[in-house]
This record gives C-alpha cells, sequence and structure tokens, in this order.
C-alpha cells in the first residue's frame, strides 16, 4: 500500500487502461498522409525496444525475467518487422503501375484500314470529352465540399 491506500497494481492497470485510450484518440486523428512517416519513426523506436529487449535479458539471472524478456523479443520482432511490411505496402500504393493495354484500346491505336481515319479520330476526340467531363464533375465537387464554412458565435474572424 502507499500513501493514498490503493494498491501500486491497481495505479499502474489505470495508467495502462488511460494510456491505452489516449494513445487510441491520438492514433484516430492522424491523417493519411501523415501515417506513413510516423510509422517509419515507430519501426525505429520498435528497434530500440527490441535492443533493450535483448539486453535485459541477456543480464538477467532469474528465469522468470529471462521468460518474460524472451517473450518481449519475440513480440518487439513481429511487431517491428510487421511494421516494416505495412510500410512498404503503403509505399506501394503510391507508387503508379503502367496498366496492360485492353485489346480494345490496342484495337483503337491501331488503324484498321486507311479508308476509315475519320471514325477512328471521332472516337479518340469522344473519349477526350468524356475524361474532360469527368474531371469537370470531379472540380466541381472539390469546390462544393471546400466551400468556407460560417463562422461560429465567439470566434475571432
Amino acid at each position: 500500500m502507499n500513501d493514498i491506500g490503493l494498491d501500486p497494481g491497481i495505479i499502474w492497470l489505470t495508467f495502462f487502461i488511460l494510456s491505452v485510450f489516449v494513445g487510441i484518440e491520438v492514433i484516430s486523428k492522424v491523417s493519411t498522409v501523415l501515417h506513413t512517416p510516423l510509422m517509419s519513426g515507430t519501426n525505429a523506436i520498435h528497434g530500440i525496444i527490441l535492443i533493450g529487449a535483448m539486453l535485459v535479458t541477456g543480464h538477467s539471472d532469474s528465469v522468470g525475467v529471462t521468460i518474460v524478456g524472451t517473450i518481449a523479443i519475440v513480440l518487439a520482432a513481429a511487431n517491428l518487422v510487421g511494421g516494416f511490411v505495412v510500410t512498404d505496402r503503403m509505399l506501394q500504393m503510391f507508387n503508379q503501375k503502367k496498366k496492360p493495354k485492353k485489346k480494345a484500346e490496342e484495337k483503337a491505336e491501331k488503324p484498321e484500314k486507311a479508308t476509315k481515319p475519320e471514325k477512328q479520330n471521332t472516337k479518340v476526340e469522344q473519349k477526350i470529352e468524356r475524361q474532360g467531363e469527368q474531371m469537370a464533375d470531379k472540380q466541381s465537387a472539390q469546390a462544393d465540399s471546400t466551400k468556407e464554412m460560417p463562422a461560429v458565435e465567439g470566434e475571432n474572424a
């Protein structure tokens, strides 16, 4: 027991539970743009944790500390490897891969006959018009979603 009459185990359990809730709140507020750099920093921290677990386990004199240290080493190593795998997959999402051409696109690129160039030009022009319309729709949707919000009372504008 301590000064306030609580068991130290209860105090540590309370700290642990509160830290879980704070961690969930902090992580849920991270934007997706910052997720990959933060993941890399977290991987570095897990590397330090792994080294610490190996040092403590290597210098332990009791069987209990050795068992807990070994479990800590296994979990830290799994977490470190998993973090790098997730970071690598996220970075691959940003790489643009060249899509294989479809047969219809290959046919559109190959001239069928020298007598029908107008027909090919109209298909290309229609495709360009569709893409322009799609871009205009996206821009108007973005403009609608980013309209200025009215000021809340009590805020300095």
